[in-house]
């Protein structure tokens, strides 16, 4: 009798196995539902790695602006010191260094904003992305209004 529920418990565990590695793993929604379920200590060290992954694409596309520019002057005469500054000033405009610039603030403001962006229930099923983006630019200035109908847009495509 105990050999017979030693092989029931064994062929259960073994279905239990099969039918495990056929599903594929669930993808997890990255919104406000999930930001809220997580501790203050997760959402601190998720900003950090998010925030330090966008300064490293930043960092590139900057270095590939500089480059572009480097090749541009090739055979021609030596840049001055104030060139130089501009070349490196205007590679830091271009709108594919300034789309992942989230530089200059404290890893718990960005936080502290996702927390509160995601406090208004509509917010909910946007993806953390999105909130960060809402959070840089109001950390940034841009009106009120401004964010506003950005973030109604954004509503209204994630309701499609």
């Amino acid at each position: 009798m105990a050999d017979h529920r030693i092989i029931v418990f064994l062929l259960t565990v073994a279905s239990g196995v099969t039918s495990a590695q056929g599903q594929q793993p669930r993808q997890v929604a990255h919104d406000g539902y999930w930001w809220t379920a997580n501790t203050e200590m997760f959402q601190v060290g998720f900003v950090t790695g998010y925030l330090e992954a966008l300064a490293s694409v930043s960092n590139g596309n900057s270095s590939k602006c500089l480059l572009e520019k480097a090749r541009e002057h090739q055979g021609k005469p030596p840049l001055d010191d104030k060139a130089v500054g501009e070349i490196v000033s205007a590679c830091g405009e271009t709108p594919a260094v300034k789309a992942y610039d989230f530089s200059g603030f404290r890893f718990g403001q960005w936080s502290d904003g996702v927390s509160e962006f995601y406090k208004d229930f509509r917010n909910r099923g946007l993806v953390v992305e999105l909130a960060l983006s809402y959070v840089r630019d109001q950390l940034h200035g841009v009106p009120a209004k401004e964010l506003e109908d950005e973030v109604t847009l954004w509503r209204r495509n994630a309701a499609h």
